[in-house]
């Protein structure tokens, strides 16, 4: 339960270094989860099986959390240097 709470916050925007996000995203990212997490039920998918389809979906989402905020990164420093010169 824990790890859906982390993924679902994650998911809805909430940056994990500076904990802001939006209060209409978090409850998206949990819709979306309960409905994976009830039609996998139905289909009578194991629920260890549902936890290791959650934390997929956490490490993809903290992946392209991580490379958007690179090239946010890049991009800054590129129009720094391009209006220093």
């Amino acid at each position: 339960m824990p790890t859906l709470c982390v993924a679902a916050a994650i998911l809805g925007g909430t940056l994990i270094q500076g904990g802001y996000g939006k209060v209409i995203g978090n409850v998206y990212a949990v819709g979306i989860f309960q409905g994976l997490s009830s039609g996998l039920n139905l289909l009578g998918v194991h629920r260890s099986i549902v936890e290791a389809m959650v934390g997929v979906i956490l490490i993809v989402a903290l992946v392209i959390n991580y490379v958007s905020s690179q090239l946010d990164k890049r991009k800054s420093v590129k129009e720094q240097t391009k209006s220093a010169a």
